[in-house]
């Protein structure tokens, strides 16, 4: 007869793997805004069913290689919308971060019309990007999803809103 503990050890570790890295395929490529290599940019691949997202950063040559979690590269199989973003903080190093002003015109992040298929195995999939179009200011685009531990605490990276966000105003006070 099996020993329960190893039983239940082996469901543990297989939960694990299977949940973690089941059906992911490797992605990289390249990014070009009016035909230059965009460094310094966030790609972000959502599942169409929803799934955990996966990003990476662009170096400075314009490549990019996905990331799900901290410990799996890729992206899962199917259908994912693509978003590419210059905005957010850039940190030097441990130096002071500032704001980077979006590059990318809004139809490939904010109003992304980008959709691309990722298939078992490797793919390399590369966006040459037309510099034309609107560009929405970076304090109306999300910041891009970190990658996610496998099996941590956090399942994604929706942050809650401030809690007077949303709260109706209060009452004026007698004399305004």
């Amino acid at each position: 007869m099996a020993n329960p503990r190893r039983v239940a050890l082996a469901a543990a570790v297989g939960f694990l793997v299977v949940g973690c890295g089941r059906d992911v395929g490797e992605v990289s490529g390249k990014v070009t805004l009016g035909g230059k290599p965009l460094p310094g940019a966030w790609v972000t691949f959502q599942p169409e069913n929803g799934a955990r997202p996966s990003v990476a950063r662009t170096d400075d040559s314009g490549r990019y290689e996905l990331v799900r979690t901290e410990k799996v590269k890729g992206a899962a199989v199917g259908k994912h919308k693509v978003s590419i973003t210059t905005s957010g903080e850039s940190d030097d190093e441990g130096k002071k971060s500032q704001v980077v002003a979006e590059k990318v015109p809004a139809r490939y992040n904010v109003k992304s019309e980008l959709v691309r298929e990722v298939k078992a195995g490797r793919n390399k999939i590369d966006f040459d990007l037309d510099a034309k179009g609107e560009v929405i200011d970076p304090s109306k685009a999300p910041p891009p999803p970190r990658a996610v531990v496998c099996g941590g605490e956090v399942e994604d990276d929706k942050t809650p809103p401030p809690a007077d966000e949303g709260a109706p105003d209060p009452a004026p006070r007698s004399g305004e």
